[in-house]
């Protein structure tokens, strides 16, 4: 083919050259969205935008760079992840507005490729308007602190089991130990008990199906949902759809449905007077077009029912974020706490004080405040997610300033925490940040470890009580330092969801 009269191309090269351009103009065409809104940002590159940053330094080093040089410029900047323009707010009175005082204009997360498909887009964080709302008011009061108390029996008897594993394979392993495996095996067990009413036996078996499906799900999708958000136009997306191909792994969907059909079979074939289940799945149930099949558990002819689909939805929310947001602030508050021993003897000393031989409950642990204070810092130096994010619904006026309709918002929780105008030498384990003379004049938006607003992560109030009973019960039992296998500071997989690149090895020794 002739290409302006004096270029011979076979057709398929010039075809390849068509597709190749209209695929970079397709992926390029919206990257003067912020210079027509007066708004500062790097200058983006062809087909990537600005993402480039990202895949050298991690998402997290991203956000955190971008805050400290941007911070300055008019409290907002604009960068681009693949054609998708992302608006990152840094003033933190501005924040208030949008996740708090605004936020009916801000009421949904971005959506995300990775979980808008079928069999996963029912989770609770991809829902919007009428229909999050609806989720949330179910799953919230299943994690209030009466609840929670009344299944801790339950919790007590793993927490034993895991400190008791603790101990034998440090022994066998010359008194060192990595802590991750352990607490996160105790994590899932505790989802899987107080929620489901299921042993998972995590603790006894950290190579169970369950765990390892659950892990690999939570572990791979960061870097699936930003490669796929970054290259793929959003199209395609639909075209997977039709031909059932998920960009998440499938078979660990399948997997988590399945346990969870099974469940609800379980529960379908017993007799009324069996039931006695007074768990997150029952109560769910409850809620659910399932109930009306075993007519029980009346909620009243008005009540919006949940779907079989949404019931599926709200037990990978609980078991997914409930399992992740416990397990990685459980492991790596307690890690910077052994690699710091001047504030785990602090620690140690306040729980011998206050428990005074007693083992941890949910009412003996709100006297900790200094293990309070290091769970904070670490939360601090590893907040569960580098940034959330909002979309905003309609053109809002925030603090003077204009936001278009559909802008993704970008809040930069890591940078935030690494401010040296709020945290001086943000780098330094300190957990006196955290002390009630330190941070009383803080903003409250400087401090956003489960985010904040009606949006906020629910699973908190079960994440912070296994945090407290878990590190206490540890202080109370071992004797904790750094050992010739700790890689100290924690470095993170870049691409990940807050996924370290080693082993958390410390020496554990019981307490003589």
């Amino acid at each position: 083919m002739d290409i302006f009269g004096f270029i011979d191309l076979p057709t398929p090269v010039v075809l390849l050259l068509v597709c190749i351009s209209l695929y970079v103009y397709f992926m390029s065409n919206t990257h003067g969205t912020f210079k027509k809104l007066g708004i500062p940002g790097p200058k983006p590159w062809p087909v990537i935008g600005n993402s480039i940053f990202a895949f050298k330094t991690g998402m997290f080093n991203t956000v955190v760079a971008g805050y400290r040089r941007f911070q300055h410029m008019g409290g907002m900047y604009g960068t681009f992840e693949g054609r998708s323009p992302i608006l990152t707010v840094t003033d933190l009175d501005m924040l208030r507005e949008i996740m708090v005082k605004q936020f009916n204009n801000f009421p949904n997360r971005r959506k995300y490729a990775t979980m808008d498909q079928p069999m996963v887009d029912k989770i609770m964080f991809n829902l919007d308007d009428d229909e999050w709302k609806h989720h949330r008011a179910l799953i919230k009061p299943t994690l209030n602190p009466n609840r929670l108390k009344a299944s801790y029996p339950r919790v007590e008897k793993l927490l034993r089991s895991m400190l008791a594993v603790m101990e034998q394979k440090a022994k066998s392993q010359g008194g060192q130990l990595d802590i991750s495996l352990p607490i996160g095996c105790f994590c899932m067990d505790v989802i899987a008990g107080i929620g489901f009413d299921l042993d998972c036996n995590s603790i006894g078996n950290p190579k169970n199906d369950f765990l390892v499906k659950a892990r690999n799900f939570l572990d791979t999708f960061g870097e699936r949902t930003f490669s796929f958000s970054l290259f793929v136009p959003h199209f395609v997306k639909h075209i997977l759809d039709w031909f059932g191909i998920m960009i998440m792994p499938k078979k660990d969907v399948l997997f988590l449905r399945e346990f969870t059909r099974r469940a609800i079979d379980v529960r379908r074939s017993e007799k009324d007077g069996q039931r006695g289940r007074e768990d997150f799945f029952q109560y769910m149930i409850d809620h659910s077009v399932v109930r009306d099949e075993k007519k029980n558990g009346n909620t009243g002819p008005s009540t919006k029912l949940l779907s079989l689909e949404e019931l599926y939805g709200s037990s990978l929310t609980y078991f997914l974020a409930g399992y992740d947001t416990s397990a990685k602030g459980f492991f790596f508050a307690m890690y910077h706490l052994a690699m710091n021993p001047d504030c785990l003897k602090k620690a140690q000393q306040e729980v011998d004080c206050v428990l005074q031989g007693d083992f941890p409950n949910p009412d003996n642990v709100q006297n900790l405040k200094y293990i309070d204070m290091c769970i904070k810092e670490s939360n601090r130096i590893l907040p569960l997610g580098p940034y959330v994010e909002r979309r905003c619904s309609q053109d809002t006026n925030v603090l003077g300033r204009h936001i278009p309709a559909g802008m993704n918002i970008r809040i930069p929780i890591a940078g935030i925490h690494y401010d040296p105008n709020l945290y001086p030498d943000p780098q330094r384990y300190d957990p006196e940040r955290f002390s009630p003379e330190a941070s009383k004049d803080r903003h409250p938006m400087a401090f956003m470890p489960f985010g904040a607003g009606p949006r906020g992560c629910f699973g908190q109030p079960l994440a912070m009580l296994l945090m407290r009973v878990g590190m206490a019960a540890m202080l109370q039992r071992f004797n904790m330092a750094p050992c010739g296998k700790s890689e100290y500071p924690i470095r993170i997989i870049p691409m990940s969801d807050l996924v370290p690149e080693h082993d958390l090895w410390i020496s554990l020794e019981p307490r003589q």
